[in-house]
């Protein structure tokens, strides 16, 4: 059975597919959230499926136990796994930033990201996701 982390990863790059119509994001904004959701998700279940599972981090604002990673530290804990690069491809901390970066714009600001934005690294993000679902199924 896959994470349920893995498995919300996956969700997600079917909800991507679902915003493109024709030759763009019709629902850019959306696409773009859903887009980094998806590969934070997918790092979420790496890290939780090693031998030793990496840490949550603690949130001084929520009251109970840690569920989840900050999303400025999570490129830091990637990076002490090798095979995570082998998984989802060399660039993927480029990715993961441009993924971020254009999150923050469709839930944070008033001018919406562009289809474009979206349509550059989509694939990416559809790759990095699938291969991490395979890599922790095998």
């Amino acid at each position: 059975m896959a994470h349920p982390m893995m498995a919300k990863a996956v969700k997600g790059i079917v909800a991507i597919r679902m915003l493109h119509d024709g030759n763009e994001y019709v629902y850019a904004d959306d696409a773009a959230s859903r887009m980094y959701y998806a590969f934070y998700h997918a790092c979420w279940a790496f890290l939780q499926c090693q031998d030793t599972p990496v840490p949550f981090d603690e949130n001084p604002d929520y009251e109970g136990e840690p569920n989840s990673y900050a999303h400025n530290k999570l490129e830091g804990k990637l990076l002490a796994f090798p095979a995570f690069a082998s998984v989802v491809g060399a660039d993927w901390r480029q990715t993961l930033s441009a993924a971020l970066r254009i999150r923050i714009q469709a839930d944070y600001r008033p001018d919406p990201v562009a289809s474009f934005k979206v349509e550059r690294i989509a694939g990416k993000v559809d790759h990095a996701v699938n291969g991490l679902a395979g890599h922790l199924k095998g």
